[in-house]
């Protein structure tokens, strides 16, 4: 939908209140729009304003109140101005090009917490096809924990803007199934919000995706970091040479550095001096809470004395051994 202005001072003499344009044409489909819905203009200014509503291809109707064009059109917009500046008739002839613009898709933040809300706005020109009323659209909100998605209805900011918003509520499984904007979500997932934007770059479809992550914006590998690891004996006394056959505790402090709660695996193994595993014990199912301090540890008891190198994982699971933390390690003697 665009709009034509007409301006003739002639009429201004004879206070004519509507005034029509004589042909408006479309190079690209041939649609043709003849002696135009008339326009009403203020009496004494010679000024009249034209709505002209757009439509897009394949159906071609002449004289039915649109003008159906395509991608990169040429528009041919004429008016007989039946006194000139010599007191002849003229035609007064202007063009209009048509193109079109692939619109944008963005959230408030690459990142939210189970319970935020996720702002969406899309810029869709061509969804703005009525310039007094305000418009909405449609963007689909999915999550790993949620893949069949939710559609939201994202309204115009005003009057003629072509730019549409609205949001999306992450709530936790334990709500129950999600209704309206909500979309169940859980730390880890990935929120996906997509629109088809109909008429792209190339006059052609185009679908805008955008993706943010639900938990804190961080790397998996920093949302758990485990400390240094420590040698202590059974009442918690730091050890720096352990006895072979007594018992010792490998231990490390994990944070939660992440703004939700984690349930992660704390995994220890322990090579020998040749690199190979001897002793392998891990503690699941731990939860932390979000800026959470805890710290695990397992038993070892040496059977012999040597030199000897821990390790500390921290994943999400024993099944996914997806590490929530770089591996720490210490190497110490055993006496």
């Amino acid at each position: 939908m665009f709009t034509v202005t007409l301006t003739d001072p002639d009429l201004i003499t004879t206070a004519v209140s509507s005034v029509t344009l004589n042909k408006i044409s479309s190079a690209g489909t041939g649609d043709e729009e003849t002696t135009y819905a008339a326009a009403s203009g203020t009496v004494n200014t010679g000024e009249y304003k034209f709505t002209i509503t757009l439509k897009k291809q394949p159906t071609v109707t002449k004289n039915d109140g649109t003008l159906t064009v395509n991608a990169s059109d040429t528009l041919y917009i004429y008016y007989a101005d039946s006194k000139d500046s010599t007191g002849a008739m003229q035609v007064i002839e202007t063009t209009i090009t048509v193109s079109t613009a692939t619109g944008t898709l963005e959230t408030d933040a690459d990142s939210y917490n189970v319970g935020d809300l996720v702002k969406i706005t899309v810029t869709d020109a061509d969804r703005n096809t009525n310039s007094t009323t305000k418009q909405s659209l449609t963007a689909k909100v999915t999550t790993e924990s949620w893949s069949v998605g939710t559609t939201v209805t994202l309204v115009e900011t005003d009057y003629d803007t072509g730019i549409f918003t609205g949001q999306a509520e992450l709530i936790p499984s334990s709500q129950g199934v999600p209704v309206s904007s909500e979309v169940t979500a859980s730390i880890g997932d990935t929120v996906t919000i997509t629109h088809t934007d109909t008429l792209g770059d190339a006059g052609t479809a185009v679908v805008l995706t955008q993706t943010a992550k639900v938990g804190a914006k961080l790397a998996k590998t920093e949302q758990v970091p485990a400390g240094d690891v420590e040698i202590v004996d059974s009442a918690g006394n730091a050890v720096d040479a352990p006895s072979a056959n007594s018992e010792i505790i490998i231990q490390s402090t994990v944070t939660n550095a992440d703004t939700a709660s984690h349930t992660f695996t704390f995994l220890v193994q322990v090579k020998n001096s040749d690199s190979e595993v001897i002793h392998l014990v891990w503690v699941r199912d731990l939860t932390l809470a979000a800026d959470g301090t805890t710290t695990p540890g397992v038993q070892w008891i040496p059977d012999s004395s040597g030199t000897f190198t821990a390790e500390v994982y921290v994943w999400e699971s024993i099944s996914t051994q997806v590490a929530l933390s770089p591996v720490k390690s210490k190497t110490f003697t055993v006496s």
